[in-house]
């Protein structure tokens, strides 16, 4: 299963990449996807972040699926 990962604000500060490809062999949720991206990226443990599949946010228990895209988000205000 390919699911592509897209970083924005400060989390490109800490991954280095604004996105990234991976490759997973079984369905995840987003609290797996999660405690994958702390532990390949050890500095999100201090972070507050949100994720949104396919454009719309979604909860830690959602269950991603085949080519989804998903953007790890920093906290943000509007004005």
């Amino acid at each position: 299963m390919k699911i592509q990962l897209k970083y924005f604000g400060k989390i490109v500060d800490i991954t280095g990449v604004n996105e990234e490809e991976w490759q997973c062999t079984t369905p995840k949720t987003l609290q797996e996807i999660k405690e994958d991206l702390t532990t390949k990226y050890p500095a999100l443990q201090q972070e507050v972040y949100k994720f949104a599949v396919n454009l719309s946010l979604e909860n830690l228990d959602y269950v991603v699926k085949e080519s989804c895209e998903i953007a790890v988000l920093p906290p943000f205000s509007g004005g």
